[in-house]
């Protein structure tokens, strides 16, 4: 379950390196390039993988790891959108991400 690991730190690099950089263009990131290296069986198992893991987080935590991280919306946007202040998204995201990384690290442990 090697798998479940790498999918969420690629998921915490991101948002790690969208917070140090945003991104140039104003279209969503990569919404439908291919994951480089990675056979369409492989992408159908990470999917799969993931959805479990963010269903195994709070709603919450999900809607705001979801939007920033996979849809790379702005944080003021998805605030908006949720009526809380983009503090609290962020907030949401960190400890969404830790929850998931934790979540991912238990289904490795257990398989």
């Amino acid at each position: 379950m090697r798998r479940l690991v790498i999918t969420a730190n690629t998921a915490i690099d991101m948002v790690k390196a969208r917070v140090r950089r945003p991104p140039l263009a104003s279209g969503p990131a990569g919404e439908n390039a291919p994951a480089a290296g990675l056979s369409d069986i492989d992408r159908l198992i990470l999917r799969s993988e993931l959805r479990d893991a963010l269903s195994a987080i709070g709603a919450r935590h999900r809607d705001a790891v979801v939007e920033t991280v996979l849809r790379g919306r702005p944080y003021a946007d998805v605030a908006a959108e949720l009526g809380v202040p983009a503090g609290t998204v962020r907030t949401r995201v960190h400890y969404g991400l830790r929850r998931l990384r934790c979540v991912l690290e238990t289904a490795e442990a257990a398989a």
